[in-house]
């Protein structure tokens, strides 16, 4: 599109090669640096490069088909002007036409990862266990969409919204109950419809909101058509069953579908990954690498991935991020003992202990010189430290 218009622009001023070739430079430049524009400051930046882009195209042009002075500094100027004026209908243009057209910009993406967004601030209000889940699941699924070369921030924001349906019956989902479980009442196959259920309410209520469909996809798709394991080992209890029930088996899964893009992959592994995570007791390295190991073999080998277009080196590579992040948000802490069963050195009692470290410092360095003399005579001493 931009070739094309270049060359209608040199035909509409009077045939001129230069306006082509500078609409056509000017273009790719703003085509390069449009898809990093996040902030203000790098919009200015796109600015600064168009317009940079301009003035030296106008400068080559100019020496070339000899200008004179003039000339070249009114080139220059409308260079200048023309970049602004691009880059400002650029932006508003992009606001009027991202929403209509379903255009996910990571203006827009930026736009719903705030917090004052109503969704999430009625997720946030609603069921707290679970906002906390997903900004948990977002960070995973960052870190592994910037390891595997994915979107990092579609796969964050997309993380807020995957389980906003489960705000629909908060005290449903263990991370929203504070010490009474609802499923105790009921039956697994009624259980397992409930928790099922989260991923038609979440899209509902996406409809409802007017989020983009590539987030509506990650929220169909970050359960695929898993089983609903802990309800399914009940209902096999239940029937005095100890092996598997292809057909019970079947009642207690997700209507899927399955993972269709790398993104919604990495954060259905995200989501399972933090919150099976939430269930360790210890919590080392070791433990954390057998969790993160363990649960995305489960996935593999349950033919969730199939369909999208994860490698065998992306999951390395994902596992390996989810590890370091985990790590990090897990780690140990010390017992802080209180105040008042700990007595504090005052000021004169920690300058005698360190008159008193110092003294042996220089008690053990005079041995160590003298040792050295009786060992090596006729070599010279330098300074102990």
């Amino acid at each position: 599109m931009t070739a094309l218009l270049s060359v209608l622009s040199g035909l509409i001023m009077n045939h001129e090669l230069r306006f082509s070739v500078i609409a056509l430079v000017s273009g790719l430049v703003g085509i390069y640096c449009a898809p990093n524009i996040r902030n203000r400051k790098q919009l200015l930046r796109t600015t600064a490069a168009i317009a940079l882009s301009n003035l030296v195209m106008v400068l080559i042009l100019g020496s070339i088909l000899g200008d004179t002075f003039t000339e070249v500094v009114r080139g220059a100027a409308w260079a200048l002007v023309a970049a602004s004026v691009a880059v400002i209908i650029f932006f508003f243009a992009v606001a009027v036409l991202e929403k209509p057209f379903g255009i996910l910009t990571p203006v827009w993406l930026l736009e719903l990862s705030a917090s004052e967004h109503p969704l999430l601030r009625q997720l946030c209000l609603n069921a707290p266990g679970t906002y906390a889940h997903s900004i948990m699941v977002g960070n995973l699924a960052e870190a592994a969409g910037e390891a595997i070369g994915a979107d990092p921030l579609f796969c964050r924001v997309a993380s807020y919204y995957h389980d906003v349906g489960k705000m629909q019956r908060p005290e449903c989902f263990i991370e929203n109950q504070h010490g009474i479980n609802i499923h105790d009442r009921l039956n697994p196959s009624l259980s397992a419809l409930i928790i099922a259920a989260h991923v038609k309410d979440g899209l509902d209520l996406a409809d409802q909101y007017g989020l983009p469909k590539q987030i509506k996809a990650i929220i169909a798709e970050h359960q695929g058509n898993s089983l609903i394991r802990y309800f399914y080992h009940q209902a096999l209890l239940a029937n005095g069953e100890l092996r598997g029930d292809p057909v019970l088996e079947q009642r207690f899964r997700y209507d899927g579908p399955c993972p269709q893009t790398r993104e919604s992959g990495i954060i259905m592994l995200a989501d399972t990954v933090e919150a099976s995570a939430r269930a360790l007791d210890r919590r080392n390295l070791a433990a954390i690498q057998g969790l993160v190991e363990s649960q995305i073999q489960s996935k593999i080998a349950d033919g969730q991935l199939d369909d999208c277009d994860l490698t065998f080196k992306d999951v390395s590579k994902i596992q390996a991020a989810f590890v370091r992040v985990l790590s990090a948000m897990m780690h140990g802490r010390v017992d802080y003992p209180e105040l008042g069963q700990v007595r504090m050195p005052t000021r004169n009692q920690q300058e005698a202990k360190l008159s008193d470290t110092y003294a042996n410092i220089d008690t053990e360095l005079a041995e160590a010189s003298r040792e050295d003399e009786t060992t090596a005579p006729g070599r010279a001493i330098g300074p102990a430290i």
